[in-house]
């Protein structure tokens, strides 16, 4: 069933009760209106001039349609975009809530999982380097790849941790780097400059010894190497080396080579 658009429906209200010339005067809606379908403007409506107001009506009738079904089109993709975001809110908030059960707060404060038997760890992914200590008076010795992935890394803005693993007893130290400011060269490289406790240097040195070289060859990395540099000396020839405490000199930086 049609139904009359606004403006022909009022025409026809408009002609149905115009039954005295004083009507046709007075009102100015209906007379703009009649005008303009009375082209050769003698009063009256001919077959034509009918014609042409039944053509306006279909057109403002399709005109309806196509915006009613543009309507139903906005309002059939708002309706999918809100039930695509309510889909994804739940799907985090299930994977969040799934997540809590299998895992638990320790009273110091770690992750720990559900059971209790291991400690999770939320350092964001990076870069882990294995590192080898062969004695706590020898500097860590890294391959020059490893030096230089953990130079690239620390450009991107990546957490870079150090697996060290003592060769006595196999026991494990983590060190993070990249998590303060860092000076870099092409020859050697500083990291948490700004925490004396987390602070570390590597410089390009011949440091490998012959387990050095076996485990990176095991890894495909070249035989060059970098050593640790947690302090230098104040004299010729600036040698890298670590802090101690000298029962003449008080603390200060021993060269990993002096003999003093």
């Amino acid at each position: 069933m049609s139904v009359p658009t606004k403006s022909v429906r009022n025409l026809a209200v408009d002609l149905a009760t115009a039954d005295n010339h004083d009507f046709a005067s007075n009102d100015e809606r209906f007379n703009s209106i009649f005008s303009m379908l009375d082209k050769d403007g003698n009063g009256t409506l001919d077959k034509e001039e009918a014609y042409a107001l039944v053509r306006q009506w279909d057109q403002e009738k399709g005109q309806n349609a196509h915006l009613r079904k543009k309507m139903w089109t906005l309002i059939g993709i708002s309706s999918a975009v809100i039930a695509l975001l309510a889909g994804s809110t739940f799907g985090a908030t299930f994977v969040a809530v799934h997540a809590s059960k299998d895992t638990k707060v320790a009273s110091s404060g770690a992750l720990m999982s559900k059971d209790g038997s291991r400690q999770l760890s939320t350092i964001a992914h990076g870069n882990r380097i294995p590192v080898l200590n062969t004695t706590d008076d020898a500097p860590l010795c890294i391959s020059l790849d490893d030096y230089e992935v953990i130079k690239e890394g620390v450009y991107q803005g990546e957490k870079v941790v150090l697996d060290v693993e003592a060769e006595e007893d196999g026991s494990h130290g983590v060190q993070v780097l990249g998590d303060g400011e860092s000076y870099i060269t092409e020859d050697r490289a500083c990291y948490n400059v700004n925490d004396n406790d987390k602070r570390i240097c590597f410089e390009k040195a011949n440091c490998a010894t012959q387990t050095h070289r076996a485990l990176w060859e095991s890894r495909g990395l070249s035989s060059d190497g970098a050593q640790s540099c947690d302090c230098t000396e104040n004299w010729s020839p600036y040698a890298c080396g670590r802090v101690v405490n000298d029962p003449l000199r008080g603390w200060t930086c021993k060269g990993w080579d002096s003999t003093w």
